[in-house]
């Protein structure tokens, strides 16, 4: 038999959703970095450009479905 020995109980989780952070990080982080390329000293510019190429990259990516490629293709 198991016993809960933790005094007060814990309190119930609440009833909303929860963020999705990993659906909305790359979308954020692209119009940061984009902004972050217009007010940068031009090298800073330059490597915030292409990491907000990157978080367009992985935005995408969020669009797609997830998929296991061709593990499931029979011929």
């Amino acid at each position: 038999m198991l016993v809960d020995a933790r005094w007060p109980p814990p309190e119930p989780e609440p009833d909303r959703p929860p963020l999705r952070w990993p659906r909305y990080r790359w979308p954020v982080l692209t119009v940061l970095f984009l902004v972050a390329t217009e007010v940068a000293p031009p090298l800073i510019a330059y490597v915030c450009l292409i990491l907000s190429l990157y978080g367009m990259v992985e935005s995408f990516a969020l669009l797609l479905p997830d998929g296991d490629g061709l593990g499931k293709h029979h011929q």
